[in-house]
């Protein structure tokens, strides 16, 4: 909360100021900043130099006058300078903070604005010989006011200054500003380009410059700082690539497939001019001339600027234009041939043929030396010598053949000597630069008109100008045209047919007949790539491509359309999609949040199912990698789509037009790879890497490999073999029978595998038993089953599968599936056992089964058919259902369930215990329903008007093989010790009265006194 201070406090802080230097500016920005006033926080951080925005300001104005921006010359700044800067930068806060009391009746209550605080910083930096430029804020707010207006830089300026400068949310803030300004770097806008290139190259690296950033953010949250370096840098410095790298992305994509063969420098020649041997830069130096004299300077590698290239300034400017005024493979000869080297072009100028040139011949007048100082590629004042001031009086034309590249990549080939003018012998050699034909620059650019500039930028390379100068050079205006047709086009189709005709015509080969170069090969896509590479194409023997060189250059025209289509959609149809990307604080970081990206694509998907489609596909496919490092994994997404959509969208044609994935069989490499099929059984094998396998349609057979892969058979009756590594399998609703095999290495460890269920809740799976499989069945007939999920190898399960996934957002472990499984045989002669101590659920069904219980609480179920049920350890429940079954519950205390129509059962309790087991009584079996006999050493008891019995074996051999009690289902309790009094009331009737399951009234109301005397209510 902002405290309010008086115009009287403000002097005072003015004066403390002026007497106290840096450390009474420090005290004061701490006490405003304490009152409130969160700019000074953000000063305090660069007076101190400990905060996020301090450290990142100081950087930048040291580095900035260093270069000399924002003055006449290079200024090392000092550190009494920079503590002059500090003062000045604070009593000009102070004088606007009086100047707003002023206004206010003497007294203040905000902050400074955006244009107050950029009015006290321009008269600071100009005090000190500096200007706004050294300010780093000034430039990315200026391209903001630009692209919007004055309030959007006050209300960006509020929430910056409200920081004060540290933690988190200025770290946060500050990316945005960042993030803000790589993407103007690739602006439609020449001007908005080349400010935020030109501000972004003031750093050495701009990792270095987000340093202050991270240092800071290690103190505020060092728990979770660590967490933005990855994912911001990949997303700044890679997703600018991906979308608008089109130079760097034709050289990784183009380059090879080109044909390495075809890369040769150009050849000047140089002396050696410090005595110390021929020195030469390479292409990581920067330089750029037009060897060629095709109006583009190549990136190159150059000389030395300690020895000198021999020129002929042939137009008589002053400078060195091109490759035609250097000694070299591109002097024109007086026949109207080019040079073979630079010494077929020095053997020319000796008239006389006494193997040297020198004065004595016309030439020698001409020749100079230019020593390039700075290494710029361009004629600088001073640097183009007479041959006289170069020490030079004359030149040998003689060579050897000894031949070697340097260690900049440079190759030397063939030395010959000069004598100095003091007679000593010098060093001259022919040297083929190494030349990046791609990288150039324009020479001769034209004013680009305002219509123009509102339209796609697409940078030129090679002998292809940028887009904005080609449409400007096109009379016809046919290009700019084209690219309005562009903007307007909603189809892909349209889009790629309509890039394919820019292409032409940015590079002016729509008018060559398409099989002018041996119909192998579009003559104009061929002469579209050579244009952006810079060369032409030489074959084995000529310009025809041959039947092997055909796949690589379509190829290469293949990747250069991709990246033009790339470019403009980056500029059009994806930019809602990449625009909403934010940056956000979680618990885990700073995180990019692509949560908007998804619901636009879903939203797309709504209305037009193959548009959505489409772009996520090419979200995917162009862009996917670098948002993928930076937390975007499109491949899940898109996964669920190809399986979805089959029903509404032609999934083959869509595939093949993007070149995804095939029928029949895949193999991946050891990189992270997407590797989708098609209709039909296929089979796809991820090997290494961190794959993602989709099957689509069909009886698929999917093999992840080694690495965290991500398995997803889609519809069809699949087999997914994970194979090492923590593994996910997807499935959805409609996904069919699927067999899931997972292993582990030679060693057992905790297993991390997660089985995941896309659209189906816990509650609608049912877990079954299978032997040693996991069957999870769900949906209308689609199941899961996991093999040897119930393996027991040394006393305990194999648990490949760590965790299953459900849409509710349940989880289960182990103990879940346990909780919830049941073991179900078949109709035929099952014998079924527990599969873990935990309790275990087993279904017999029909036939004449076995079921053995485990060490834990288990529930067998007989179902049809004469069965064996045995409880084993544990409390146990045994249910033998219809048929003639026996029942033996084993060690601990057992529940025997009888009902009606179960047949004749034979119950077994001795466990070596006393009275430990229960029997109870189905449904609509109540206590006088009941007769009580003896037979032998069994007890009998049989349910009156049916053939069902139950029969308790050797219970009068002992009390070991007794019950502890008889229950009704509606509560009635008899207790062991009461048992005998029922059978012997019982047995005073006729034997037929239990037979025939009829009493006389008299008999009746006899027995339901001794009933009512031995059952007890529950």
């Amino acid at each position: 909360m902002l405290q309010t201070i008086t115009r009287q406090q403000l002097v005072d802080y003015r004066r403390r100021i002026e007497s106290g230097g840096v450390k009474a500016v420090r005290q004061v920005y701490a006490e405003l900043y304490g009152k409130g006033y969160n700019y000074a926080g953000w000063a305090a951080g660069v007076a101190n130099g400990d905060t996020v925005a301090g450290q990142a300001a100081l950087n930048y104005l040291k580095g900035t006058a260093l270069m000399g921006m924002g003055g006449e010359e290079c200024i090392n700044l000092s550190l009494a300078e920079i503590d002059n800067i500090r003062v000045d930068m604070a009593e000009g806060y102070i004088k606007a903070l009086i100047s707003n009391a002023d206004q206010n009746g003497g007294w203040i209550d905000r902050d400074v604005r955006y244009n107050e605080t950029m009015k006290f910083h321009q008269e600071a930096f100009e005090k000190n010989n500096l200007s706004l430029e050294n300010w780093t804020l000034y430039t990315p707010m200026e391209l903001i006011r630009k692209e919007y207006d004055d309030q959007a830089v006050e209300d960006l300026w509020a929430q910056i200054r409200d920081t004060g400068g540290d933690g988190p949310d200025a770290v946060l803030v500050n990316i945005h500003l960042l993030g803000f300004v790589f993407r103007e770097g690739y602006s439609s806008d020449p001007q908005v380009q080349q400010q935020a290139q030109g501000w972004l190259e003031q750093f050495n690296d701009a990792k270095e410059w987000l340093g202050p950033l991270f240092n800071a953010w290690d103190k505020t949250l060092s728990s979770w700082g660590d967490q933005i370096a990855p994912q911001f840098l990949d997303f700044a410095f890679g997703l600018g690539d991906a979308i608008n790298g089109l130079e760097s992305s034709m050289k990784g994509l183009i380059s090879d497939l080109f044909g390495a063969a075809n890369g040769y420098g150009y050849d000047p020649l140089i002396l050696d001019l410090d005595g110390d041997g021929i020195e030469t830069t390479g292409l990581s130096s920067g330089t750029y001339f037009d060897h060629n004299n095709d109006g583009f300077a190549e990136l190159t590698g150059w000389v030395g600027s300690d020895d000198g290239l021999l020129v002929i300034d042939r137009n008589g400017n002053g400078l060195i234009d091109n490759g035609a005024e250097l000694l070299g493979d591109h002097t024109i000869l007086n026949n109207g041939r080019f040079a073979g080297n630079g010494y077929g072009a020095l053997r020319e100028l000796d008239e006389n043929r006494d193997g040297r040139v020198d004065s004595k011949d016309s030439g020698w007048a001409s020749l100079k030396v230019w020593r390039d100082l700075n290494g710029n590629g361009k004629t600088d004042k001073g640097e183009l010598l007479s041959m006289n001031s170069a020490g030079v009086k004359s030149l040998d034309t003689g060579y050897n053949s000894i031949r070697y590249t340097d260690v900049n990549g440079n190759l030397h080939q063939g030395y010959a000597g000069f004598t100095r003018t003091d007679g000593a012998i010098g060093q001259m050699a022919d040297v083929w630069f190494d030349v990046d034909r791609i990288s150039t620059q324009e020479i001769d650019r034209v004013a680009v008109s305002d219509s123009i500039a509102k339209l796609p930028f697409l940078p030129g390379f090679g002998t292809v100008g940028d887009l904005h100068q080609a449409m400007m050079r096109d009379s016809s205006g046919k290009l700019a045209r084209l690219v309005k047709q562009l903007q307007g086009a909603s189809i892909r189709e349209q889009r790629m047919a309509l890039t394919q005709q820019i292409i032409f015509q940015w590079t002016g080969v729509e008018d060559i007949a398409s099989n002018s170069r041996g119909g192998k090969v579009d003559a104009r896509k061929l002469a579209a790539v050579e244009a952006f590479m810079g060369e032409f194409f030489r074959g084995s023997s000529n310009s025809i491509p041959n039947q092997w060189a055909v796949h690589s250059l379509n190829n290469a025209y293949a990747a250069l359309q991709d990246s033009v289509y790339a470019g403009f959609a980056k500029q059009g149809w994806w930019r809602p999609y990449l625009d909403s990307i934010s940056i956000g604080l979680t618990d885990k970081g700073v995180e990019l949040d692509f949560s908007k990206v998804e619901a636009q694509l879903v939203a797309k998907r709504n209305k037009n199912a193959k548009g959505a489609l489409i772009d996520l596909l090419e979200l995917h496919e162009y862009v996917g990698g670098s948002l993928g490092k930076s937390g975007w994994n499109s491949q899940v997404m898109l996964g669920q789509w190809l399986s979805t959509l089959q029903n509404q969208v032609d999934i083959d044609a869509t595939l093949n037009d993007f070149g995804i994935g095939r029928s029949g069989r895949q193999y991946g490499k050891s990189d992270d790879e997407f590797l989708v099929g098609r209709k039909g059984s296929d089979r796809i094998e991820g090997r290494g890497g961190n794959d993602h396998l989709l099957g689509l349609r069909g009886n698929d057979q999917l093999y992840g490999g080694n690495g965290n892969d991500l398995l997803d058979g889609g519809s069809g009756n699949d087999g997914l073999y994970g194979g090492d590594g923590d593994d996910i399998y997807l499935f959805r609703k409609g996904s069919g029978w699927d067999y899931v095999r997972e292993s582990s290495s030679y060693y057992r460890r905790p297993s991390h595998d997660v089985i995941r269920f896309e659209d189906v809740a816990s509650t609608e799976v049912r877990v079954v038993v299978n032997r040693n499989d996991l069957v999870l069945r769900y949906g209308n007939g689609d199941a899961v089953r996991v093999g040897n999920y119930f393996y027991q190898s040394t006393g305990g399960t194999n648990q490949y599968i760590g965790s299953f996934q459900f849409a509710d957002g349940v989880t289960w472990t182990q103990a879940d599936i346990l909780k919830h499984a049941v073991a179900y045989g078949t109709n035929g002669n099952d014998r079924l056992r527990a599969y873990s101590d935990a309790g275990t659920r087993i279904s017999g069904l029909g036939g004449n089964d076995r079921l053995y219980g485990g060490n834990g609480t288990d529930r067998l179920f007989g179902g049809a058919g004469s069965d064996g049920l045995y409880g084993g350890y544990g409390v146990d429940v045994l249910n033998g259902g219809a048929g003639n079954d026996y029942l033996s519950g084993g060690q601990g205390i057992d529940f025997y369930v009888f009902g009606r129509g179960h047949g004749k059962d034979v119950i077994s309790d001795n466990d070596g215990q006393s009275k430990t087991g229960r029997l109870v009584f189905g449904k609509d079996i109540d206590a006088e329903d009941l007769w009580f006999s003896r037979q032998g050493y069994d007890l009998q008891i049989d349910l009156l008007g049916t053939q069902d019995r139950v029969t308790i074996d050797n219970w009068y051999y002992g009390g070991n093989y007794q019950l502890n009690r008889v229950r009704t289902a509606s509560g009635e309790l008899l207790l062991n010790n009461q048992v005998e009094r029922l059978v012997s009331a019982m047995a005073a009737f006729s034997p037929e009265a239990a037979a025939n399951g009829s009493l006389t009234p008299h008999e009746q109301a006899t027995m339901n006194q001794v009933i009512a005397a031995t059952w007890t209510a529950a």
